[in-house]
């Protein structure tokens, strides 16, 4: 078995990999004034989502979500997805999501605006 050398070329591939890695899951604070996005994401056995922000002109995550359905949710889920794809119009949507502070306590409160 062949001995394993560290090159100068090996550590930068990995110095790269590594700030690459660190870079992509570290959060974001977010910013009220700006607007939010959400992208998610379904399979067969579980889901998940990204909530996220531009900042600088680069999207970055302030929140991460996913979880893994029970047998039961696996069901409903299955039969959501076949009743929502085969009654059109409503197939496919897009949905904004604005998060304002104009509680009294200063809280986010969301708005929603559909353009259905």
């Amino acid at each position: 078995m062949a001995r394993f050398e560290r090159t100068e070329e090996a550590q930068q591939a990995f110095d790269a990999l590594k700030k690459v890695l660190v870079e992509a899951t570290s959060l974001a604070f977010p910013l009220p004034q700006e607007p939010c996005i959400l992208d998610t994401d379904a399979s067969d056995v579980a889901f998940g989502a990204v909530l996220s922000q531009k900042i600088d002109g680069v999207e970055r995550p302030i929140a991460f979500f996913s979880r893994v359905m029970n047998s039961t949710q696996r069901i409903i889920a299955r039969h959501a997805v076949s009743y929502w794809q085969s009654s059109p119009p409503f197939n496919t949507f897009d949905i904004t999501f604005y998060v304002t502070s104009n509680s009294a306590y200063g809280s986010p409160q969301p708005e929603v605006a559909s353009d259905v």
